[in-house]
């Protein structure tokens, strides 16, 4: 969850809240009465701010400066599925914790590790054959989806960000001129907290356009010259879709507006009203959701967080049915004394639909607990998959895994895309999806078969107790992949010597590797995480079957740590230890000894957990301390004796966790940037990718955005990392934006060479649409600004090009 939805706060079973405002449902945990006390006083900060003229960041600061208000929050979060990262944009949270009920000094195996010479035994590769196509039919089913609208987010249902118009083509684009800018007018306090941009795509009807604004307006402007016609305030509309549906016999038109608490609202598209007989007072569903819902004949379909799919009358609201992505395997059996817990597989990303089938096709989130998959042994069918459901009946017919038992956020990251290639002579409609390690899933519709072999390849044993990783991992040839999917010591910046070098310290005794599982204590290093893919996806040419990728290209840290779920006693029962811990070490890994690390709308900086350092490392040697501390800004010098009794200190409080069986591992994954922060891997650092999926052969590639103080210095254009998105139209344009240079380009989709670009307010920040009123076609794009490390401005429009005289 980018990090996504999920990561932010929209953990995957989130109820409607209560009075208190609380992100806690129904499935609240004992401890959600310590928490109430908790939000209560942030509440009643939250309303003395105002009444004395405080500003919020004003609050802001005196949370971070009241730590144990936090940690005593963070101490009593659920644990598990019910975990949820409420505080993230205060302190830095482990994506997940879990506990532990075995003791780490103990000289017996805890639980069962993996056998490596059971996994050496197996093939090297394993192969799930692609569609025979001696035996096969043409598939394609004429279709009625229109190619020249933009009433649903992301174009159409088939989420092909795909246009027809093609008035301006590769001879004119040249000549694109700013049409009009809105301006929404608000103030953007803290452009670093998530749901501050918009990442909505803008949809088009009826002479209108419909979009979010950074303070979660849903507003209406004219399509042709940008004035506002109404603005409704909702609770985080339609965070990355919404649609319009022109209405039918007995109904007019309405809007369906995604909320992430509140399940999804019917406005009226003339004045902004909620059309409160629709559903309950306006709204259908429990759980939150982001993604654009579609409309099937009288069926409205919505995609939760709660990880279902749903199903109402598209008039009245009426429940129609609920499909489940959750589904439990017992192809593995949990460790002793250890529940099954699985959560996770939320449609966060989006999905499509087919019309002439009857149904949709759904991307699905990784499994959660996260990084660390001991209680949820098995494949976990369902997540990082795309799920086949039958629109009438609500019954997946079909669902096709990239990564089994996934232990590195390697999620389907966007909806997939319905399109149509031809093989030999028999034309095939087909299901792509891009992927966060590079890969294009390409899918018949009818069986969920692959094209093409999608090959497998022996993966690596965890060293984790208790982990039981799946055997194999994709390792696909066609479609060719569109990024890296190993990050090797050779990856490594070559800008200049000290960027490499400073991020060499940082990977001191990291593993690196194909799908090299979390460690306990442990560093491993994997492009993937925010890309290849993310959420804004690719976009198809419906008439050429050409898939077109922006994707990242750079590195991310994967770390399992130990940490105390209780206080520490050790404080009060060794004064003079904890004293000199604090004056010469506390400062960097906190009172508790957790640690820090900086998420990824900061940066990279990390001072790693010291729970349980006594059973890892040799913490007493002066030299192995001395360069494990290496390059560290302003280090307070430790003596020999005083390094003894911290080590000894440290080793009582290890002692005492394992004692109490209070220690849990929590897994946190990390941007990896060079000293100068830009990302620490070799450029391109990203991309945009054409690839014929006719054939499966990228076409061409080409690195998107620049930063013109490396260029200035002679080194090749790098790309940058990007998070807008791009369209394509039968002009032979891509419009692609979302990049940190804040620049929004049209590029010639047959060779990628550029053809125009426009200096944004800031970066892009959600998908391209494109229009035509009064035969004018009109090109508009958001330009909320990014919210991750070093995307710095930030603004409130929306401006339309068209071309000009």
């Amino acid at each position: 969850m980018d990090r996504t939805a999920e990561r932010r706060g929209l953990r995957n079973r989130i109820d409607k809240p209560r009075a208190l405002g609380l992100p806690f449902g129904r499935n609240c945990s004992p401890h959600s009465e310590g928490i109430v006390k908790h939000f209560i006083w942030v509440r009643w900060a939250l309303v003395a701010c105002v009444l004395l003229g405080l500003s919020v960041p004003w609050l802001y600061l005196t949370l971070l400066n009241n730590k144990d208000i936090v940690r005593s929050i963070l101490s009593q979060i659920p644990t598990g599925p019910y975990l949820i990262d409420a505080y993230h944009h205060f302190v830095p949270t482990p994506r997940e914790v879990n506990d532990i009920p075995y003791s780490i000094f103990s000289l017996k195996p805890a639980w069962e590790i993996e056998n490596q010479a059971v996994r050496d035994a197996l093939p090297d590769f394993s192969v799930i054959r692609g569609l025979n196509l001696d035996k096969f039919p043409s598939t394609s089913i004429p279709s009625s989806t229109r190619f020249n609208t933009w009433e649903r987010s992301n174009a159409d249902a088939f989420s092909s960000k795909y246009s027809e118009l093609n008035q301006i083509n590769v001879s004119n684009v040249k000549h694109l001129v700013p049409a009009w800018t809105y301006h929404s007018g608000e103030q953007l306090l803290n452009a670093k907290i998530w749901a501050t941009n918009v990442e909505t795509n803008p949809i088009i009807a009826d002479r209108k356009i419909f979009v979010t604004t950074p303070a979660d307006f849903l507003v209406s402007l004219n399509a042709v010259n940008g004035t506002e016609i109404w603005r409704t305030k909702l609770h985080r509309p339609a965070r990355r879709g919404l649609l319009w549906w022109g209405g039918n016999a007995v109904c007019a038109p309405r809007l369906f507006v995604p909320t992430t608490n509140d399940g999804v609202y019917a406005v009226n598209p003339e004045d902004g009203r909620i059309i409160g007989e629709f559903g309950d007072h306006g709204h259908v569903g429990d759980a939150g959701s982001v993604v654009a819902p579609a409309v099937d004949g009288n069926i409205l379909i919505v995609a939760t967080l709660a990880s279902t799919v749903e199903a109402y009358d598209v008039v009245s609201g009426k429940y129609l049915w609920k499909t489940p992505l959750l589904k439990k395997s017992d192809s593995f059996l949990p460790p002793p004394s250890q529940d099954f817990m699985l959560d996770g597989a939320v449609p966060w990303s989006g999905f499509s639909l087919d019309r002439a089938r009857s149904r949709i096709y759904v991307s699905t989130s990784e499994a959660r607990p996260g990084l660390y998959g001991v209680s949820r042994p098995g494949k976990n069918d369902y997540t990082n998959s795309i799920v086949s459901i039958d629109i009438a009946t609500g019954e997946i017919k079909w669902s096709f895994q990239e990564v089994a038992h996934d232990l590195w956020d390697f999620d389907l990251p966007a909806p997939p895309i319905l399109t149509t290639i031809r093989r030999g002579d028999k034309l095939i409609d087909v299901v792509a999806a891009v992927t966060k390690i590079g890969n294009t899933l390409l899918l018949d519709r009818d069986s969920g078969k692959p094209i093409f072999d999608f090959r497998l390849r022996k993966a690596p044993v965890s060293r984790v107790p208790g982990e039981k990783t799946w055997p194999y991992q994709p390792a696909i040839e066609l479609p060719e992949p569109f990024g890296e999917q190993v990050f090797l010591p050779s990856d490594v910046t070559n800008i200049s010597e000290i960027q490499r070098a400073s991020v060499e310290r940082k990977l001191k005794n990291a593993e690196f590797g194909f799908f090299v599982p979390p460690a306990v204590q442990g560093t491993i290093v994997s492009f993937g995480l925010h890309g290849g893919a993310e959420w804004p996806g690719a976009a198809a040419d419906q008439a050429t079957g050409t898939l077109y990728v922006p994707s990242n290209r750079y590195p991310w840290i994967v770390r399992l740590y130990y940490r105390d779920r209780l206080s520490n006693p050790i404080r009060s029962t060794d004064p003079v230890g904890d004293k000199l811990y604090q004056e010469k070490c506390g400062g960097c890994h906190g009172v508790d000894r957790e640690g820090y690390y900086a998420n990824e709308f900061e940066g990279d900086k990390y001072y790693p957990s010291l729970v349980g350092i006594s059973v890892a490392k040799d913490s007493k040697k002066i030299e192995s301390f001395q360069e494990n501390h290496s390059g560290i800004d302003g280090l307070k010098d430790v003596s020999i004796d005083e390094l003894a009794l911290i080590s000894r200190y440290l080793s009582a409080a290890d002692h005492i966790s394992d004692d109490r069986r209070s220690l849990q591992l929590a897994g946190a994954s990390q941007l990896l940037l060079d000293n100068q922060g830009y990302p620490g891997s070799q450029p391109p650092w990203g991309n945009i990718t054409a690839i014929d999926l006719n054939s499966g052969k990228k076409i061409w590639r080409v690195p998107f955005g620049e930063y013109l103080e490396l260029t200035k210095m002679g080194i090749p254009i790098t790309g940058q990392p990007n998070f807008g998105g791009l369209i394509v139209t039968k002009g032979g344009l891509i419009f692609a934006t979302g990049t940190i240079d804040k620049k929004i380009r049209a590029l010639d989709s047959t060779s990628g060479t550029q053809l125009w670009d426009y200096d944004l307010p800031a970066p892009g920040s959600a998908p391209p649409s494109t229009y035509e009123i009064d035969g004018i076609q009109y090109l508009l794009v958001v330009a909320t600004g990014g919210i991750y490390a070093n995307f710095k401005d930030h603004s409130d429009a929306i401006i339309a090009f068209k071309l000009g005289n």
